[in-house]
């Protein structure tokens, strides 16, 4: 069973047409509630209070080390949040290790490859890598090629 083509174009026309009628009434509505949020002030605190870096600053404040911290930060005179700066020390000390690594290894492992070949030069001309004998006695009885059972 086909069906023609301006029933097709036509079907396809409406679907669409009540699409994108679903989506402006979708954008109506969250602008709609987000106005009547925006009246209330009691709402905005209590998202501020229920966020996650606020949950986080509350459990740190209440360590040893959080309260170290937030007093330097108050000393300091800046107004950021302990979790903020955590967090904010922890990607940043995260960011050098992966840049010091990507960047920096290829001159590190030259380095490296330099100095073993430096003391490998200098231990062979010296001597301290030969033995006194050249010849090598097992610790087994003559006759027991493969030591005790």
């Amino acid at each position: 069973m086909a069906l023609p083509w301006p029933v097709i174009v036509v079907t396809l026309a409406v679907t669409l047409a009540a699409a994108v009628v679903a989506v402006h009434e979708q954008a109506a509505a969250w602008e709609q509630r987000r106005r009547f949020a925006a009246r209330s002030a009691l709402d905005e605190a209590e998202r501020r209070a229920n966020s996650l870096t606020a949950r986080l600053d509350a459990r740190l404040r209440r360590t040893d080390l959080g309260r170290a911290i937030g007093r330097r930060i108050a000393a300091a005179g800046l107004r950021v949040r302990v979790s903020t700066f955590l967090l904010l020390m922890l990607l940043s000390g995260s960011a050098a290790v992966f840049l010091i690594g990507r960047y920096l290894a290829p001159v590190f492992g030259v380095a490296a490859a330099v100095g073993i070949g430096y003391v490998s030069v200098r231990t062979r001309s010296s001597g301290a890598c030969r033995t006194t004998s050249t010849s090598w006695r097992s610790p087994w009885p003559p006759g027991s090629a493969s030591g005790p059972h």
